[in-house]
């Protein structure tokens, strides 16, 4: 009898320990997989680029450093302010300019920016105006005082007024197809009916979400009849260094067709 209860006892013991074994196993598996898993999702992250960074040639702090007061719209975001040396957009001579007093903005708004109007004024009293036009969801923007003008690291500067207006979306527009190649622009119409005054509205870029200047170029189309793909080439259109942000239904003046705007 003696023996017997040994026996089972024995077997009870046997089970019982390999019932641990295959859960330390499970256990052991199931963080190996974990870990394989953090690793192999932490090689996935994008690199993580502060926006002062992404246009050389900016020298700033962060706005509220150098500005008193905010916008009006929080969803548009003032995060540097600052100067900046190299290419001056905003008249479209791209001509180097040293010292320009510059903003850096972000729009986090779902629809692109169309027009955004900013006034700044120094101690002196003096003015600053800028302009950003056609700023895509997620764009962040270096804005260049308008005319140019000088930022100077003493003086004090204040908000003192602002507009915004956002691009609002057109179902007629939507079946219009973009293909930016070879520095020409592609638009065609997939739709079954005939497609009159179309903007086509690009800005200058730097590749992923950073566009250097408020400016924006806008060409003007004329009729798109169904199925046919016109071919733009415009001026300051650059292959690489341009992106269309945005296209718009307008009015076509007589005279004007394919032609191209500034703002």
């Amino acid at each position: 009898m003696k023996t017997e209860k040994n026996r089972r006892r024995k077997k009870i013991l046997v089970l019982a320990g390999s019932v641990i074994c295959v859960a330390v196993l499970v256990i052991v598996w199931k963080m190996a997989g974990r870990k394989d898993t953090e690793t192999a999702g932490s090689s996935d992250k994008p690199e993580v680029t502060m926006t002062v960074d992404l246009f050389p040639g900016f020298e700033g702090e962060e706005a509220e450093k150098v500005l008193e007061g905010d916008l009006s719209n929080p969803e548009v975001l003032l995060e540097y302010a600052g100067s900046y040396a190299g290419v001056f957009y905003e008249d479209g001579g791209d001509q180097e300019k040293e010292d320009v007093f510059s903003l850096i903005l972000t729009n986090i708004a779902e629809d692109t920016l169309e027009v955004m109007q900013l006034w700044i004024e120094d101690e002196k009293g003096e003015t600053y105006h800028f302009q950003v036009s056609a700023l895509p969801s997620g764009g962040t923007v270096l804005a260049q005082e308008l005319e140019g003008k000088t930022f100077r690291k003493d003086a004090e500067y204040k908000v003192v007024g602002d507009n915004f207006g956002f691009l609002e979306t057109d179902t007629e527009l939507s079946v219009l197809d973009t293909e930016e190649k070879d520095g020409k622009i592609y638009v065609t119409n997939q739709g079954e009916n005939t497609v009159n005054g179309v903007q086509i509205i690009y800005k200058n870029w730097l590749g992923g979400y950073a566009y250097p200047g408020g400016i924006a170029y806008r060409i003007s189309l004329g009729e798109i009849p169904a199925g046919e793909t016109q071919e733009i080439t415009s001026e300051h259109y650059k292959d690489g260094a341009s992106k269309i942000t945005g296209m718009k239904k307008t009015q076509e003046p007589e005279g004007e067709e394919n032609g191209e705007s500034t703002d």
